[in-house]
């Protein structure tokens, strides 16, 4: 049975990589973005950001050096990916439950980081300190699997609720936040019991320690667990891939277009024959980007 739960982990983690690493590409080798150019965006200097300033207020800026100011971006994606900025500002009655289910997450995925770093530190650190470190992890693991037991819930029943919502919600929503849910309770409930312990079963894994006892309660919670790691990058789960994208290379993204790369990728882009069934942009997958755009869109459309 380990044996058989070692080899679904390891090919859960392949899948997911190998998933994620394909998203990017699909992703990154999409068209240019509509130009927004809206603003503040954070890479600008704080005194100019601050009132929503941009390079092109100073004389003669395609002269000049443009000058990045990476920690702001820094800062906003911390306060996005820890603390779901976003979603506080749109939607604070859904915030509150986001923000259990990610803290749950974020609380897992470092319990596993601290049981890697136990299992390397256990060659050369005291059996002491070592054991405290890995009843800490063991306590974050647990603490952060009750809270993905709790916002998987609130999510869901927020989903069934919501009529706001329901527009937006499909059936695979559903069945990840069960999934996700059963799946971390399986775990939290072996981790109350006699048994191999979650810290147990990862040193086991890291070291492939086939001695390990799995009970079934742990073997299905991990399987299942494993199963929903595979799947993340072929889902909708996988939006914390497209929001790197969505922020660097749609909202932020004001460079300037001097020709070169930029210049004939929106070339390209002019010469596509969109077919959207819009009436007012007339995409009839005959005239492309570049005539539809040179149209009066006050114009009546005739139908």
């Amino acid at each position: 049975m380990v044996l058989f739960v070692y080899i679904a982990i390891y090919a859960s983690l392949l899948c997911f990589v190998t998933g994620c690493v394909r998203r990017a590409r699909q992703y990154a080798s999409l068209p240019v973005h509509l130009r927004w150019e809206l603003y503040p965006v954070p890479h600008e200097p704080p005194h100019r950001a601050k009132y929503g300033g941009s390079y092109f207020e100073e004389s003669e800026w395609w002269t000049k050096p443009r000058k990045r100011y990476f920690a702001g971006e820094v800062r906003v994606m911390v306060g996005e990916i820890l603390l779901l900025s976003s979603v506080w500002k749109s939607n604070q009655k859904l915030w509150w439950r986001s923000m259990v289910f990610h803290g749950g997450m974020y609380c897992v995925l470092a319990a596993g980081a601290l049981q890697a770093f136990v299992a390397v530190a256990a060659r050369f650190a005291m059996p002491a300190w070592v054991n405290s470190a890995g009843d800490l992890a063991g306590a974050l693991g647990r603490g952060g699997l009750l809270l993905m037991v709790l916002g998987s819930l609130a999510l869901l029943w927020n989903r069934m609720r919501d009529v706001e919502l329901r527009d937006y919600t499909h059936v695979a929503d559903h069945i990840h936040l069960v999934a996700i849910g059963v799946a971390a309770g399986l775990l939290l409930i072996a981790s109350a019991t006699e048994g191999t312990t979650l810290g147990g079963l990862a040193l086991g894994v890291l070291r492939l320690d086939t001695t390990v006892q799995v009970t079934p309660v742990l073997a299905a919670g991990v399987l299942l667990s494993a199963a929903v790691l595979a799947y993340v990058p072929y889902s909708q789960m996988a939006h914390f891939i497209g929001k790197y994208f969505g922020f660097h290379a749609v909202r932020w993204d004001d460079a300037p277009n001097h020709g070169g790369e930029l210049g004939r990728d929106l070339s390209r882009n002019l010469a596509y024959r969109p077919t959207w069934s819009a009436n007012h942009l007339r995409a009839d997958g005959k005239k492309n980007w570049a005539e539809i755009a040179a149209e009066n869109p006050a114009t009546p459309v005739h139908r």
